[in-house]
């Protein structure tokens, strides 16, 4: 299941860039806002197919969700200082699925 692996990837990816964003400007950098669009549509999608099976409560799906919009608004130059906790958060998501990847 190497889809595990290349969202694992994606994950940490975007966990770094949230995670660096309170101390480097990320307005320049377009791969940015593209990896935000992504991790945004798939946490929607994540949560959307929890919902469907009738579990409403999906923290992972939501933590995509708010972490891709973290990073748009980090493109257009908003960053917060509770990004960086969001950044943590989906760095450990990634070790998760990594790991979960290695194990299988």
């Amino acid at each position: 299941m190497p889809l595990l692996l290349i969202l694992g990837i994606l994950d940490l990816i975007a966990g770094t860039a949230l995670a660096i964003s309170g101390f480097v400007p990320l307005t320049a950098a377009g791969l940015i806002f593209a990896i935000g669009i992504i991790v945004t549509i798939k946490g929607v999608i994540s949560y959307m197919m929890a919902a469907g099976n009738g579990f409403y409560f999906d923290l992972l799906g939501i933590l995509d969700m708010l972490s891709g919009i973290f990073l748009i608004l980090a493109f257009y130059g908003t960053a917060l200082g509770f990004f960086v906790w969001f950044g943590v958060a989906m760095i450990l998501k990634a070790l998760w699925s990594i790991v979960m990847f290695m194990v299988r």
